[in-house]
């Protein structure tokens, strides 16, 4: 098993940005040959929250640049 943990459970788009999401993903599945990924949060989600509540990432500008990346998303 392997976990992957961050601020709004994301898992960006292959290549849009190396890191350790990134290199941890592909480790799983190239060399631990993982057949399922599952995706997780909880109920009450903080970086979900902020994401419809935008005055709370005001003094967060690590949280809000990493939340940019479901900007896509949200335009669905």
């Amino acid at each position: 098993m392997c976990i992957i943990r961050n601020a709004g459970n994301l898992i960006l788009t292959y290549g849009a940005a190396i890191g350790g999401s990134t290199a941890s993903l592909e480790y799983a599945i190239a060399v631990l040959q993982a057949n399922d990924i599952f995706i997780c949060g909880p109920t009450d989600c903080g970086a979900m929250e902020a994401l419809l509540h935008r005055e709370k990432l005001q003094k967060l500008p690590a949280v809000k640049a990493w939340l940019q990346h479901v900007e896509t998303l949200m335009q669905l």
